[in-house]
């Protein structure tokens, strides 16, 4: 008999075969590939629930762990028989991996962006901290295990921000995705023969809920955008199109055509080390989008230009950004933090739902689709390269919507008819006919009481 996909008995990496249960052990070879190590034990499945769950438990926490010291084994054993091309330490190796996406790129390898880049770096600066922390800055990359890996995410994992909250599981994610690569680029060049990250399990990320607002809180934060036009303008024109921060910033006026009234988003700007970086060009094809004019828009961007002309006229403008769109008062790019942070007085001084300048982008999405778009139609307005990412990730349903939904479930049971049917039957049945035992538990008044509820239901 096969081992069945499904266990009863909800033990994880457990399962039944031949009504036994089975320790599942699910990991990758070296090659990458997907593979399933499963060992049956001698304890009936039925008697999981009978007092040994605990017991079940601790042998797969043990099963697991020699099986892991047995791949390890063999594979330092593997390692005698195998020539390794030079020595390199693990900071060397993700330098080396960073460089060759970025510097030194091979023909069939797809470069990353400078940003993407900087991020390795980062990540590498925070090894870096780690290693110097327990003495062994000059570690070989072929000498780091996935115990070794494990220790430090469980360092990571202690970290704080600069607020002084922990990380998020997100930003673990994201260092260890990085230093898995790194290991496989270095199988590919010979400089180790194993990738210690393949055997590493990283922490599951729970969907984040990002706040969004409603069509009347929409207008509530346009109106109070308009008290601050300096950082308010930006924020009213990614509610209508719900830009990504870094597209909206990197907006140029060559880029609107007030002639065919179209504005093209193929640009970005990022704020790196307090330095800034224009790129012409967006991570990805789906991303470059021609939007036209949304009414009132043309007036809106027309305004701005003339308030910028006025605003050259004085002896301290930075002419430096004069092709973008948004600036400050004194002529000099926006901080992306500065606006970010904007968002949040808006929403305060509104009164209305708190979010982040991403929320924006949600608003928009839900906004529409509240109000008769359909969700092929937002995925274009967002840019998106699939409906998926759309419908999963940016799409919120509002109150209404719900009251909506629930008019169709209604209409489609005819539950107003029935409803009126179920009700009469209920009062026409006697209050002495119930169950002795469940009346005693009740007060005789609050018997009396539910038939004025029925009475009162307008149906």
């Amino acid at each position: 008999m096969a081992t069945q996909k499904q266990n009863n008995f909800g033990i994880k990496n457990t399962a039944i075969k031949n009504g036994k249960v089975c320790i599942v052990v699910n990991y990758y070879d070296d090659n990458g590939k997907r593979k399933q190590f499963c060992k049956t034990t001698d304890i009936p499945a039925k008697d999981v629930g009978r007092g040994r769950k605990k017991e079940v438990e601790k042998l797969r926490d043990e099963i697991v762990e020699q099986f892991y010291k047995d791949k390890e084994r063999k594979q330092r054993e593997d390692k005698l028989n195998y020539s390794i091309v030079e020595d390199i330490t693990f900071l060397e190796l993700l330098k080396k991996y960073a460089d060759s996406k970025f510097l030194d790129v091979e023909e069939d390898v797809e470069p990353i962006t400078e940003v993407t880049y900087k991020n390795f770096h980062n990540c590498t600066n925070v090894v870096r901290e780690y290693l110097v922390s327990i003495g062994k800055e000059e570690i070989l990359a072929k000498d780091v295990s996935t115990e070794f890996l494990k220790k430090f995410y469980n360092n990571l994992k202690q970290r704080k921000t600069s607020r002084g909250k922990f990380i998020s599981k997100n930003t673990l994610r994201h260092y260890m995705l990085f230093i898995n690569p790194a290991f496989k680029f270095g199988c590919n060049k010979g400089y180790i023969q194993i990738n210690p990250a393949l055997n590493f399990t990283l922490p599951k990320i729970d969907k984040v809920h990002i706040q969004y607002l409603n069509t009347e809180e929409s207008k509530k934060f346009m109106e109070e955008c308009s008290k601050n036009l300096e950082l308010g303008f930006p924020c009213i024109i990614d509610l209508i199109y719900g830009l990504r921060r870094s597209e909206l910033l990197g907006l140029t006026w060559d880029k609107i055509d007030f002639n065919n009234e179209t504005i093209t988003i193929d640009q970005s700007l990022f704020r790196l080390e307090n330095n800034f970086h224009h790129y012409k060009t967006l991570k990805t094809m789906s991303s470059i989008a021609t939007f036209p004019f949304v009414k009132g828009v043309k007036e809106l961007l027309l305004a701005k230009k003339h308030d910028i002309e006025e605003k050259k006229k004085l002896n301290n403008y930075n002419r430096q950004y004069e092709n973008f769109v948004f600036v400050d008062n004194e002529g000099n790019l926006l901080k992306p933090d500065r606006i970010s942070r904007y968002v949040h007085t808006v929403c305060e001084k509104a009164e209305i739902t708190d979010i982040h300048f991403h929320g924006l982008r949600h608003t928009c999405a839900t906004n529409l689709l509240a109000n008769g778009a359909t969700l092929k139609e937002v995925q274009e307005w967002l840019r998106h390269s699939t409906y998926k990412t759309t419908s999963d990730f940016y799409i919120h349903i509002s109150h209404e919507q719900r009251i909506i939904t629930g008019e169709r479930v209604a209409k489609m049971l005819a539950l107003e008819t029935e409803a009126k049917s179920i009700c009469n039957k209920f009062k026409s049945e006697s209050i002495e006919k119930v169950d002795k035992n469940i009346e005693t538990e009740f007060d005789n008044t609050k018997n009396t009481n539910v038939v004025k509820v029925f009475d009162k239901i307008n149906i």
